[in-house]
């Protein structure tokens, strides 16, 4: 659940860095902190994601080469079409208009119809929101919740065992993710 975490407080704190650069076009601020303080907040994320996205390149090859090995790689297959599954159960409508989307933008991409594959692409926007929403809730189901943490912490298990020194930048990495939390509510 760690990088799915991870993907949540970094979409969070996507928002809050936006709302900083719209407060520095209207100098009304967006919350209510004073100015001052919403500005250090939003600094202060913005460096602990920088800091995030730094541990994550340097652990990048060890998290690829644990994913080697075989029964992470099953465990991490078996999850990910779980959750297809389960998504084309709750909302089989969904998915194929997604499939049919996709078509049609590669076909209007490749005819050179820039007006329609405009248009289609806010609508596979659109699409795409919903399954992420859709995702989001199958994800905390209790079976599947549980399948993703026996597999984070058999992964990380895998890369301290690759590079015992990893170790340290996993725990900094937890730690970013706390604050994080802490500081974007979550």
């Amino acid at each position: 659940m760690k990088h799915l975490r991870w993907l949540s407080v970094l979409a969070a704190a996507t928002a809050v860095t936006a709302a900083a650069c719209d407060r520095g076009a209207n100098p009304e601020p967006q919350t209510e902190l004073p100015a001052a303080e919403a500005g250090a907040m939003d600094n202060d994320i913005l460096a602990l994601i920088i800091e995030m996205q730094e541990i994550e390149q340097t652990l990048g090859p060890l998290h690829t080469q644990a994913l080697e090995d075989e029964g992470l790689s099953r465990q991490l297959e078996s999850i990910q079409g779980t959750v297809e599954s389960a998504l084309r159960e709750a909302d089989p409508a969904l998915l194929a208009r997604a499939d049919q989307l996709q078509a049609r933008l590669i076909a209007a991409q490749e005819a050179g119809d820039l007006a329609t594959f405009q248009t289609l692409a806010a609508e596979a926007q659109s699409v795409h929101d919903s399954i992420q929403v859709l995702q989001t809730e199958i994800l905390e189901r209790p079976e599947i919740r549980t399948s993703i943490e026996e597999f984070e912490a058999a992964h990380r298990a895998r890369v301290i065992e690759l590079d015992p020194s990893a170790k340290a930048l996993l725990d900094r990495a937890d730690a970013i993710m706390a604050e994080l939390e802490h500081h974007l509510g979550h």
